[in-house]
């Protein structure tokens, strides 16, 4: 690794620069994943000699961690990092930063701190607390960058408030986020599942379906303490299914919430087995599930 970082100049512009055409299949490799490097990459500051303003992440607060100027003819004039600290006080040029950057950018910079003893610029892992780049880092940040949930803060105390268990309310809380291990999740990671429902087998395993709109799922929510037709529901994703719990038919209680959700865990469950035991269920059990879904 030390040969190539020496080779491709890693520390010098690599994240902005192009791949060199002579470069190797090693290095290809890592060129491919450089998209989601830029996510969490970012500099610390030493001198500033070799952080450019306007091209290198360096800001830690601001989207892409780089800075936005007040005028877009700032950002013609190549600039490095340097050039904002004063060498005398060894602090920020506070009227310099004012005067060229917007104010959201400006007030970031000057949180950042300046070492006192000057030392060459470094290129850390944002996402990791001690800054370090590691597989099982981007793999966890990767998964973070992917997760977005149209529930709002007020939505997320209410299903920490849940009263039932600690252990529904965090499978509720994996529902949400898209955690749970269903085929079309798993899919996604390993490429190698049939991503078919395993209960029903006709449509993709996803949490939707198999919560809500699987035949044997609408089955269960007909038999259940609502008693009431998924058809008549807007659920389009996981977060629906959530926001159904939260706010439940007028006619429910408490109870019948906590009766619920233990309902769709017990449906996770039953479904794992089938899943990697290849069991399948009884004709007389799929055939009334199928019959219960339609009434």
């Amino acid at each position: 690794m030390s040969i190539l970082r020496a080779k491709y100049k890693v520390r010098h512009s690599w994240l902005h620069d192009d791949l060199p055409s002579k470069a190797s299949p090693i290095w290809k490799a890592i060129e491919s994943v450089k998209n989601l490097i830029i996510k969490g990459a970012c500099y610390l500051i030493g001198d500033g000699a070799t952080i450019n303003v306007w091209l290198d992440p360096w800001v830690p607060w601001l989207q892409n961690f780089i800075p936005k100027p007040q005028q877009e003819v700032y950002a013609d004039c190549p600039m490095m990092v340097s050039m904002l600290i004063d060498n005398a006080t060894n602090h920020w040029k506070v009227g310099l930063i004012n005067e060229i950057f917007e104010p959201a950018s400006a007030q970031a910079i000057l949180a950042l701190p300046i070492p006192q003893r000057r030392r060459p610029d470094k290129l850390i892992w944002i996402p990791d607390a001690k800054g370090v780049f590691s597989v099982k880092s981007v793999y966890r940040a990767n998964h973070n960058f992917n997760i977005t949930t149209p529930l709002n803060e007020a939505q997320w105390k209410g299903l920490w408030k849940i009263k039932t268990t600690k252990r529904i309310r965090i499978f509720l809380w994996r529902m949400a986020t898209n955690s749970l291990p269903t085929k079309d999740i798993l899919n996604q990671r390993f490429e190698t599942f049939n991503p078919s429902c395993v209960l029903c087998g006709n449509e993709l395993e996803s949490i939707c379906h198999l919560f809500f709109t699987c035949p044997i799922a609408k089955a269960v929510w007909f038999e259940s303490c609502w008693g009431f037709k998924t058809d008549s529901q807007n659920v389009q994703s996981s977060c629906d299914i959530i926001k159904l719990i939260l706010a439940p038919p007028p006619t429910t209680t408490t109870s019948d919430v906590e009766s619920c959700t233990y309902a769709a865990k017990l449906a996770l469950n039953s479904a794992l087995p089938l899943c990697f035991n290849k069991e399948n269920l009884p004709e007389v059990i799929l055939f009334a599930c199928v019959v219960d879904s339609q009434l």
